[in-house]
């Protein structure tokens, strides 16, 4: 998920000082750090209502064009954003939706220090 951050989020490193020497202060990298833990939670709090719905616009607008929905190795998955999105538009999926279709989402632990060369950010 966090490849769904890689633009235009706050980043949680510091970045090194620049020609005029200044460099993030500590409040600012904190708060880098909560937005983009932040980003993360909204982005896992979406998916349950998006996919009980059936929302496939949603879908297309979080993944990446080269994104893999994998559902393990007994269940069917898909690649690429309009597979993804139609994934949901099956008509097993539109089935389970009539009948009550619901997930949940836990709250994670987010480690970020982890992560952090996965996906640097400028800005």
């Amino acid at each position: 998920m966090l490849a769904y951050l890689s633009e235009g989020r706050h980043s949680c490193q510091q970045q090194a000082s620049g020609d005029d020497g200044y460099t993030p202060s500590s409040l600012e990298t904190r708060l880098g750090i909560i937005g983009d833990k932040l980003a993360i939670y909204e982005l896992i709090a979406a998916h349950p209502p998006s996919a009980d719905t059936g929302t496939a616009e949603y879908t297309s607008s979080v993944y990446l064009e080269d994104g893999v929905f994998d559902r393990g190795a007994m269940l069917d998955g898909v690649s690429g954003i309009d597979e993804i999105a139609a994934f949901i538009l099956r008509p097993a999926h539109e089935e389970a939706i009539r009948g009550g279709l619901a997930h949940f989402a836990g709250l994670p632990l987010i480690d970020l220090q982890a992560t952090a060369q996965l996906s640097p950010r400028t800005s």
